[in-house]
């Protein structure tokens, strides 16, 4: 047989095992909940709208005008580096431009992330527990909403994850090497011995430390293939998961190097230099912007943290841990259950203690409640790391391979966490829910180490040793071959405490897709709060798209150019598909130049639409009036007429801002080139 027909084979057997059908079988019930009706629900605002423009223009102008800068981050003036607009791009070559297939990447690489993350759990647990944990994971509504559009820190998940299953792939087998070089050394300096024992005249046999320093460079070589494989998949995650949010930009390296420095990978000269250089080159748009502009962008992000800093400084310490562990038992508690037992804090006074915040938020049995779950929660949290650390201390006294890997899984984790945590706590006050993207993998693991814990306990297996006899029996009988006896009783129980846990996640799903089916149907109040991608996700592509189509059906009637309204969300997603994707001249009401005779529209939240045909926002209602009005959900598209001319006065959104100068320039691929 050849090898090529060995291969194909060998394949074959392997997507005939149960772990495989189990791992693929959480990838698509993961797309399935992350694919449905993805084009009508796809979230689609002035961040989505930004990056569609960009792509947009490189599509129709050529790849150079890609912008060698991303986004700004955190509303400063520092940019990220611009690794999601090219993945947009490709993505946009190979299926088309339209809103929801620049999303594409998103839903692809998060769903992949389900395959990757068992990989990454088999490090540590046992095949059963990580395709539990993947399954949990793959109906997680956290990972599920952020699934489902695109914006640059949607893709933090999956390189994430790939980067750390790389580092521990990688020091896997540095720690192989450094294991065995002394068994495999001994060995082949005996056989060259054996060999030389019968003529001393040898030039091989010149010494004995010429052959212990040639035993030791053949097993130098056991840095592999699939070594090298997992080094650049690493590298390149690691490049691009720091162009993707501020966040993993700053904590991302800190987390690498205090894993590689604690578990003393020592990567030789040449792994190290391919490494970086591939970081370089993945972040090489952003450093040539840098050097054309007198390291603007750097400047601005030193600029960006010092302004962070002080901002933040108007609340008080205390206050900021106790919000900080609030908000981290409140995330974890979410991303693991999808549910929201654990609400925010009441955090509307600054410079207040400790007291302050536990009486302000104690005013009902309600909230009591709240803060106690958060509380027995977040001792859940620390149980499991307590656990993690006693079993790292246990595993790094010993010294085989197997537990050297454990060892390696958990400082990951640990190191993780560590890094994490102050910042979080730092920025609870105003943290969103996108800050925990970096760590949504953590909670799962949390999950696991105590489960894993539950189920090897010797004294409890004991108890329960006529259980497990009596399950062993049953077993036998349906399965028809040997049983171990051991820990049965406890992986009963975990594991329908596990399929609980993961019907309660499937059972938020379904009631957060019943609301999206209602937001054409019903308006912002009739609807369920949204609480992981907080209140402004009420509004989907699918009811921009129908407003989109009358507005464009009302230009076509009068051919008037169009001057529309929509607030900050929706204005540069409406108004950029009706310029630049349908071709019609639109303007900002605001910026509207007299004399012209114009389609003017105001898309808004749906309240009570006639009451609202009194109650216009202020600037507006001095200038129009409501011709009509049509009901899209939670979305309200009103026609206006001009009832008097507009007052000639400076508007203050085309001010300006007094420190633009700070704003890094940020340069075309055209121009650096030409």
């Amino acid at each position: 047989m050849s090898q090529k027909a060995k291969f194909i084979k060998k394949i074959f057997k392997k997507t005939q095992e149960p772990v495989f059908v189990g791992i693929v079988t959480a990838v698509a019930l993961g797309f399935v909940l992350r694919v449905y009706r993805f084009k009508d629900f796809l979230f689609f605002a002035l961040d989505q709208a930004r990056n569609w423009l960009i792509v947009k223009n490189a599509l129709v102008g050529g790849i150079e005008e890609l912008p060698l800068l991303g986004p700004r981050a955190g509303g400063t003036f520092f940019r990220l580096g611009p690794a999601y607009n090219y993945i947009e791009f490709l993505a946009a070559r190979l299926f088309g431009a339209s809103p929801e297939k620049l999303a594409i990447p998103v839903l692809f690489f998060n769903s992949a992330s389900i395959a990757v993350f068992y990989y990454f759990l088999r490090q540590y647990f046992a095949r059963w527990l990580s395709l539990a944990l993947i399954f949990l994971y793959a109906v997680g509504l956290f990972g599920i909403e952020f699934s489902r559009f695109s914006w640059n820190p949607n893709l933090i998940a999956f390189f994430s994850i790939l980067l750390f299953l790389g580092l521990l792939k990688v020091s896997q087998s540095y720690h192989n090497r450094s294991n065995n070089i002394h068994k495999y050394g001994l060995e082949v300096l005996k056989r060259l011995k054996r060999l030389c024992s019968g003529d001393k005249n040898l030039k091989i046999c010149k010494s004995e430390k010429e052959l212990e320093q040639n035993s030791v460079k053949i097993v130098e070589t056991s840095f592999d293939r699939s070594t090298w494989v997992w080094l650049i998949l690493a590298s390149i995650s690691f490049g691009v998961l720091i162009q993707l949010h501020g966040l993993a930009m700053l904590l991302t390296p800190i987390i690498v190097l205090g894993y590689l420095l604690i578990s003393k990978t020592g990567f030789k000269l040449k792994q190290l230099s391919i490494a970086l250089l591939i970081v370089v080159l993945v972040n090489l748009p952003c450093l040539l912007n840098d050097v054309l502009t007198n390291f603007g962008n750097s400047r601005a992000l030193i600029r960006g943290y010092l302004a962070k800093s002080q901002k933040n400084s108007e609340y008080t310490w205390e206050k900021k841990v106790l919000v900080g562990f609030h908000e981290i038992s409140r995330n974890y508690f979410t991303i693991i259950t999808s549910s929201e037992k654990i609400r925010e804090l009441d955090q509307t006074k600054r410079n207040e203690g400790v007291t302050g915040v536990i009486s302000r938020n104690a005013k009902s049995v309600w909230l009591i409640k709240n803060m106690v779950f958060s509380a027995i929660f977040l001792g859940f949290i620390g149980f499991a790391f307590y656990i993690l650390v006693k079993d790292y201390w246990r595993l790094n006294k010993k010294k085989n391979q197997k537990a050297r890997q454990k060892a390696n899984f958990i400082l990951l984790i640990l190191i993780w966490q560590a890094v994490y945590a102050p910042v979080l706590i730092m920025l609870a006050i105003k943290a969103d829910s996108r800050y925990y993207l970096g760590l949504i993998f953590l909670p799962y693991v949390l999950i696991g180490v105590v489960a894993q814990k539950l189920e090897k306990n010797n004294k409890l297996d004991k108890k329960l040793k006529p259980v497990n006899g009596l399950i062993k029996q049953n077993l036998q009988k349906m399965v028809s071959k040997k049983v171990k006896s051991r820990f049965l009783t406890q992986r009963l129980v975990i594991g329908v405490g596990l399929a609980g846990l993961f019907l309660i996640n499937l059972k938020y799903d379904l009631n957060w897709l019943g609301r999206l089916e209602q937001m054409d149907k019903q308006n912002k109040d009739q609807i369920l709060r949204e609480y992981i991608l907080e209140d402004y996700y009420f509004a989907n592509w699918g009811q921009l798209e129908q407003i989109i189509n009358l507005i464009e059906q009302d230009y076509l009637k009068k051919n008037q150019p169009i001057a529309i309204e929509a607030g900050p969300y929706y204005q540069r997603s409406v108004a950029y598909v009706l310029e630049f994707e349908r071709g019609l001249p639109v303007d900002s009401i605001k910026n509207d130049n007299q004399g012209k005779e114009l389609h003017y529209y105001l898309i808004d939240d749906t309240k009570d639409p006639e009451k609202r045909k009194q109650d216009l926002p202020s600037d507006l209602k001095r200038q129009f009036e409501v011709s009509n009005y049509q009901n899209f959900g939670t979305l309200t598209l009103f026609r206006l007429n001009r009832t008097q001319v507009r007052e000639k006065q400076e508007s203050k959104n085309n001010k300006e801002p007094a420190d633009k100068d700070l704003m890094p320039k940020k340069f075309k691929w055209e121009e650096l080139l030409n």
